[in-house]
């Protein structure tokens, strides 16, 4: 461990390809340590992946950009059922579930923990801290919702995402948003994107 806590699976330069099917197991107190790495959760990197009905319940994950309690870099994949209940924090590009979602698809999910702290700068959600699309690809959230507190000094925060630059439908929040810079909403912060 070294101090870092539970290394991430999947790099910038090896990404996680396969399959995780949780059958509705939970891993418990997931814990990360590595406030100057970017790419960092349970999943550092993930490219057509699938996960499916898998929940993490409790822990902390600390990362620098692109940090989730499930996947940091989530491109080309989807997720499905499945949940976190932990707390991220880093720089930017935070959510509770995933930091950014390229091109990916997000269902049935949802996140509680809060996201953020109050050196943040940006693009931080309760649920994905980004969801862009890439290359005409759209990036789809759908029924899915985050309750807990999202914070930052800067720009782009959201109850449910930070910056959505693609679609987000039948979703919610509830969970408190604060924000020192701008755009910061209930549940999309800046939204060049569709909701539904």
């Amino acid at each position: 461990l070294h101090g870092k806590g539970f290394k991430p699976i999947g790099s910038s330069t090896a990404r996680f390809t396969g399959t995780l099917e949780g059958k509705s197991k939970t891993i418990t107190d997931l814990t990360i340590i590595r406030p100057t790495e970017n790419g960092v959760g349970l999943f550092g990197y993930t490219s057509k992946a699938m996960i499916k009905d898998v929940g993490l319940v409790g822990g902390s994950v600390l990362g620098l950009n692109d940090v989730g309690c499930l996947v940091g870099y989530h491109t080309s994949s989807t997720i499905t059922a499945s949940y976190s209940t932990g707390t991220v924090s880093g720089r930017s590009y935070l959510g509770g579930l995933v930091g950014l979602s390229m091109a990916s698809t997000i269902v049935s999910s949802h996140a509680t923990g809060s996201v953020g702290v109050s050196t943040s700068v940006g693009c931080v959600g309760g649920l994905v801290g980004a969801n862009n699309p890439s290359s005409g690809v759209s990036s789809i959230i759908t029924s899915s919702y985050a309750t807990g507190s999202v914070i930052s000094k800067g720009y782009n925060i959201g109850g449910l995402v930070g910056q959505n630059n693609s679609t987000v439908t039948t979703c919610y929040a509830t969970g408190s948003v604060s924000g020192g810079g701008f755009d910061v909403g209930g549940l999309v912060g800046y939204n060049p994107g569709e909701i539904i």
